[in-house]
C-alpha cells in the first residue's frame, strides 16, 4: 500500500494543483505541503480532513488503509451520489441508469423538465 506521503503528491498532480495552490486552500504555507510529501510531517485532523474535502476521498485512503483508488469527483457529481444514498434506492437506482443512457440533448430535455417541475411548485 502507498504511503500517506506518496498519495497526497499523488493526488495533488491529478488535480492538477500545485504545492502553492493546495497550501493556499488549507491555509498554510507551501513548505508544509511539501513538508507533508517528504514524509517530514504529517497532518494535524482539521488539516487531514481539509485534504480529504480538496480532494475528495477518506481519511482512510489518504493514509493508506484502504488502497482503492478514487474517483475524482466534480461536486455535482458527489452531490448525485448523496441524492442517490439518501433516497429509497428502489426508485433512485433504476431512474439512475436510465439517466446514464442520455445522450448530452436528452438531459438538457430532462434538465428543463425538471426546472419547470420547480417552478410551478
Amino acid at each position: 500500500m502507498a504511503e500517506f506521503k506518496e498519495r497526497i503528491k499523488d493526488l495533488r498532480l491529478k488535480k492538477g494543483f500545485s504545492q502553492q495552490r493546495l497550501a493556499d486552500l488549507l491555509e498554510v504555507n507551501k513548505q508544509t505541503i511539501s513538508q507533508y510529501e517528504r514524509g517530514v510531517r504529517f497532518p494535524t485532523k482539521e488539516n487531514l480532513e481539509a485534504l480529504c474535502d480538496a480532494f475528495n476521498v477518506t481519511s482512510d485512503y489518504l493514509i493508506g488503509r484502504e488502497d482503492v483508488s478514487p474517483v475524482l469527483l466534480t461536486g455535482d457529481e458527489l452531490a448525485l451520489i448523496d441524492m442517490i444514498r439518501n433516497t429509497d434506492s428502489a426508485i433512485s437506482v433504476p431512474l439512475a441508469r436510465k439517466i446514464s443512457l442520455l445522450n448530452e440533448a436528452q438531459l438538457e430535455q430532462l434538465s428543463a423538465m425538471i426546472d419547470v417541475m420547480f417552478q410551478s411548485k
